[in-house]
Formats: C-alpha cells, sequence, structure tokens
C-alpha cells in the first residue's frame, strides 16, 4: 500500500519524502541507530526520493 502511495506520487511528478524517528521511547541508542539504518533502507527500496532523519530526546529509563 505505502509502495502504491509513493509510485502515485512519482506518477504525477511530485517527489517523495519519509520522515524517520530516532530514538523512540523504550529503545536503546544502539537499537534506535539499527532501527533507524534499516527503516532508510526500506524507505529507498519503496521508491521514496529522500529521507528526513528526525532525532526525538533522549532519556533514560
Amino acid at each position: 500500500m505505502l509502495e502504491e502511495a509513493v509510485n502515485l506520487i512519482e506518477e504525477y511528478g511530485f517527489q517523495s519524502l519519509a520522515y524517520i524517528l530516532i530514538k523512540p521511547p523504550f529503545l536503546s541508542e544502539q537499537e534506535a541507530i539499527e532501527e533507524a539504518i534499516d527503516t532508510v533502507k526500506i524507505a529507498f527500496e519503496l521508491g521514496f526520493d529522500a529521507v528526513s532523519i528526525e532525532p526525538l530526546s533522549v532519556h533514560e529509563y
């Protein structure tokens, strides 16, 4: 479904941008980095033109 949306955006001549959060709650910093890297790869595989990495605040839990 997301891939179809990205294709439709491209079909109409627009560029797609994925926003990726870094360090959501309850993940360690290492887990958050690995998750963000994997998500960036998936976004480009789905056809997004660009990604914006959005860091959240880091708190101990």
